[in-house]
């Protein structure tokens, strides 16, 4: 192996696939100082690598020591056989390298570079990969999480958060009127003017429709003018406009128009115009229904 010349090939293109040495080895699962004796021409890789490292770099084999493609002479690809191979191999290993089919299918490089381009032309007429995603072909703005190729849901731990930018007229003059689902958590400064649902937590401004789901905890600064469903608490600086259900705490500054169904405390600035059953609890000025709590009711 020439070392000068590879040294500078996986200097080159590990840089130009935007990797750093520690990206590089950790992908190859050797040691930093492999690949930095690599690119300084101390050694060369082991044998075992140069596959992996032309699929890293997506290039061939002859690429990465320096040489120049095999020139490829045009020709339609007519063998289906050939064709579906490749197709399957693209499908399973998940990615589009070159250098891979070049060495499952024992073709040439520009040869693999035309049957890719065949297998994306395929795609793009015959896939409709909205037919993957686990929703109903509706007019519902859905906001996900994934993890590599894995659509993250409810039965995943997801605490990051994504900043999402309503439209700017989006208030409650223009009443805008939309549904957010989020596959994660809600953390908005702005006004909501539709149903929500969050298989996280919710934080947020105002929200001017139901909070159909949330996994975990709510807190909106402002008026909830809808319904409430959470898993832990709810705390709310405004009014809730319908009813309350929730796994722990709720606390509201103004009113509550609905009934209310937590299992702890629940904390009212206003009245309660409905029947409430709780757990703990209850501090309101009147309940105008029915009520069933495990611990004392405190009229202010």
């Amino acid at each position: 192996m020439d070392n000068l010349k590879l040294n500078d090939t996986i200097c080159f293109y590990r840089k130009k696939q935007g990797l750093t040495q520690e990206d590089l080895a950790q992908r190859l699962g050797v040691t930093n100082q492999s690949v930095s004796k690599w690119e300084s021409a101390q050694c060369c890789p082991d044998i075992s690598l140069i596959p992996k490292l032309a699929d890293i770099f997506e290039i061939s084999i002859d690429e990465l020591f320096g040489n120049e493609p095999i020139p490829y002479v045009a020709r339609k690809i007519t063998d289906d056989a050939i064709f579906s191979e490749a197709a399957k191999i693209v499908t399973e290993s998940g990615k589009v390298s070159a250098s891979l089919l070049q060495r499952k299918l024992n073709i040439g490089y520009e040869e693999a570079i035309h049957l890719i381009d065949l297998i994306k032309d395929e795609m793009t007429d015959k896939e409709d990969f909205s037919s993957h995603f686990p929703w109903p072909d509706d007019e519902k703005l859905r906001i996900v999480f994934a993890k590599g190729r894995k659509i993250l849901d409810k039965s995943d731990n997801i605490n990051e958060c994504i900043s999402i930018r309503f439209p700017h007229d989006c208030n409650e003059t223009t009443r805008q009127y939309f549904k957010v689902e989020v596959f994660g958590n809600i953390c908005c400064d702005a006004s909501i003017n539709g149903d929500v649902i969050a298989n996280g937590q919710i934080e947020c401004n105002q929200i001017n429709g139901d909070i159909k789901e949330s996994s975990q905890n709510v807190n909106c600064q402002g008026n909830i003018n809808g319904n409430v469903n959470a898993g832990a608490n709810i705390s709310c600086g405004g009014s809730i406009g319908g009813g309350v259900n929730c796994g722990n705490n709720v606390s509201c500054a103004g009113e509550i128009n609905g009934a209310v169904n937590c299992g702890d405390n629940v904390a009212c600035g206003d009245n309660i115009k409905g029947d409430v059953n709780c757990g703990g609890n209850i501090e309101c000025k009147i309940i105008e229904g029915n009520v069933e709590c495990q611990g004392d009711i405190i009229y202010k």
